[in-house]
């Protein structure tokens, strides 16, 4: 995007940025802060993508098998992909080679899968340059590598068992219950 000098604002308008900026900041397990935004008004009128998400049960199928998991999140999620106009259909591809093969991909996380450690190895290899080549950086801090188990959205995998993540289920039975439609809302995700 272009660089612009910063525009001069008085102090009323500084503070109401401060307030908005404070409604859209969220604060990650860390202590740091990530900006949250709510693109449902957005997405209203968004050309649907023909690259759907991929089936969660076909991800936790392919990967119920094996013996070694690493897991990486992509730094900054999306916000490191840079998309030339135009190009936007080519994102989804980036590791389309070995998808079901030795990674599963859903959103920002990034699931590499072997039976051997040498195949691991080996697999670790080819993904790293992959996103080498692509300039696509992890946070290292949330990556695990070698796991004979992995924490997969909201669900625990190891060899031959699936289950679900007992702190999600401590979670949802801890919830208070809503006593008002927007707080129902807001539980259901509306």
């Amino acid at each position: 995007p272009p660089a612009h000098t910063p525009y001069h604002m008085a102090p009323p308008e500084l503070e109401e940025l401060r307030k908005h900026l404070k409604e859209i900041l969220e604060n990650n397990k860390d202590g740091s802060l990530r900006l949250c935004i709510d693109y449902r008004a957005l997405n209203k009128v968004t050309i649907k993508n023909k690259y759907p998400i991929p089936l969660i049960a076909e991800l936790f199928d392919r990967l119920g098998q094996v013996k070694y998991f690493t897991k990486m999140d992509l730094r900054k999620g999306y916000y490191q992909v840079r998309i030339a106009e135009g190009d936007e259909p080519k994102t989804t591809s980036i590791l389309h080679p070995y998808l079901d093969q030795l990674v599963v991909v859903y959103l920002d996380d990034i699931v590499i899968f072997s039976n051997t450690s040498e195949e691991h190895v080996e697999h670790l290899r080819k993904v790293f340059k992959i996103l080498r080549v692509n300039q696509l950086y992890v946070k290292r801090e949330k990556c695990e590598f070698a796991q004979p188990k992995v924490h997969f959205l909201g669900h625990i995998i190891t060899q031959g068992e699936l289950r679900m993540d007992e702190a999600k289920i401590r979670a949802i039975q801890e919830w208070e219950a809503p006593k008002k439609v927007t707080e129902l809302r807001s539980f259901l995700g509306l």
